[in-house]
C-alpha cells in the first residue's frame, strides 16, 4: 500500500507519495497530488533537445519535463505532478535533485496553471509585510535574503514567489518552504558551519541551506519589490509605473513556457499591472562583491522601513 505525505506549500495543501523533508506539514484535505505513475503519455518522447533539462508542451495544462530526453515528470491541469518512477534510474540525476526540480520548475508551472501570479523572486517578512527580490538565476536573490535573514528577518520563499491579489486589491505573498540554494562562493562568507550546507548535485557547486528556525509560514501582504541588477555600486532607484511593469513582467516565472497561449500571457500581464499599481517597485543596484554584502543589507533595511513607517 502506497504511503502518502501531506504538506503545505505556496498556499496549497499537497498529497504526495514522495517524501519531501524540506516541506512543512499540511492538511489531508488536499488541492494537489504528487505521485509516481507509469503513464502512457510519457512515451514516445519527441524533443529537439537531446541533452540537458528540457520540456515538451502538449498544452498549457499538460507539460512534460525531461533530462537528456528522458521523462522526469508531468505537470497537469494545475492539480497534479506525475513523476516517472524510472526518472532516477540510468539518468544523471538523484532523488535530491529530482525533488528540487519538482519544487522549482514543476511547482512554478502548476501554480501558473491554477491562475496565480508567479514571480522569479525570493522574499522575507520585514515589519509584517513581504519584501520581494526579483531576478534571474545568478542575480543574488538567495544571497540577499539569506544575509537579511541573518539580520533577523523571517524567511518566506526562495526563487519562486506566489502572489494572489484579494478582492480589495491587496497583494498577498505566500510562503514556500524553509530552504535556500546558495553557490559555494556565497557559503564561504556565511557565519554558519559549512557542514550544514547540503550539496544539490554531485557535479554542481550549489548547496541547500535550511532555515526552518526562522521561517514565516503564513501569507502576508506584499509591501515592496526590488528588481536586482548588477552595477558599480550599491544603490536603490525608484521605478516609474511603466518601467516597473516591464521589469516585473520580465521576472514572471517560466512565462516563456506559455508564449503560445495568448490568454495566459494576457492574464499574467494584467496581474503584473495590478501588482505594480499597489506595490512600490525599485531597482536594487548590486555591486557584485560579497565583501560589500553587509552594506547592501543596511541600505535595504533603511529603505524598506522608510517606506513602511
Amino acid at each position: 500500500m502506497t504511503k502518502f505525505y501531506f504538506y503545505n506549500v505556496h498556499g496549497l495543501n499537497v498529497k504526495s507519495s514522495i517524501y519531501f523533508p524540506e516541506l512543512t506539514s499540511g492538511k489531508q484535505d488536499f488541492d494537489v497530488t504528487i505521485h509516481f505513475k507509469n503513464e502512457k503519455s510519457f512515451y514516445p518522447i519527441k524533443s529537439s533537445e537531446k541533452q540537458g533539462f528540457s520540456k515538451i508542451i502538449d498544452t498549457a495544462k499538460n507539460i512534460i519535463y525531461l533530462l537528456d530526453n528522458k521523462p522526469l515528470f508531468k505537470v497537469k491541469n494545475g492539480q497534479e505532478i506525475i513523476v516517472n518512477p524510472k526518472s532516477t534510474i540510468n539518468t544523471d540525476i538523484n532523488l535530491n535533485f529530482l525533488r528540487s526540480l519538482i519544487l522549482g520548475a514543476g511547482m512554478g508551472i502548476l501554480l501558473m496553471q491554477r491562475g496565480n501570479l508567479v514571480l522569479h523572486a525570493s522574499a522575507l517578512n520585514m515589519g509584517g509585510g513581504a519584501v520581494a527580490f526579483l531576478g534571474w538565476c545568478g542575480s543574488g536573490k538567495s544571497t540577499i535574503v539569506t544575509a537579511m535573514n541573518n539580520r533577523g528577518y523571517p524567511f518566506v520563499t526562495d526563487d519562486v514567489l506566489t502572489v494572489k491579489i484579494d478582492k480589495i486589491d491587496i497583494p498577498l505573498a505566500f510562503p514556500s518552504f524553509p530552504r535556500v540554494k546558495l553557490w559555494d562562493d556565497t557559503i564561504k562568507h556565511m557565519p554558519d558551519d559549512p557542514t550544514l550546507f547540503q550539496k544539490i548535485h554531485p557535479e554542481v557547486q550549489k548547496y541547500f541551506y535550511n532555515l526552518e528556525n526562522s521561517f514565516y509560514p503564513n501569507s502576508l501582504p506584499l509591501k515592496m519589490i526590488y528588481i536586482i541588477e548588477d552595477g558599480k555600486k550599491n544603490e536603490i532607484i525608484p521605478l516609474k509605473m511603466q518601467d516597473a511593469l516591464i521589469n516585473v513582467a520580465k521576472n514572471s516565472y517560466c512565462i516563456n513556457t506559455f508564449d503560445f497561449d495568448s490568454k495566459m500571457k494576457s492574464q499574467n500581464f494584467f496581474q503584473c499591472a495590478n501588482l505594480v499599481k499597489n506595490v512600490p517597485v525599485k531597482r536594487l543596484i548590486r555591486y557584485k562583491s560579497l565583501e560589500k554584502l553587509e552594506y547592501l543589507t543596511q541600505i535595504i533595511e533603511e529603505d524598506v522601513f522608510n517606506v513602511l513607517k
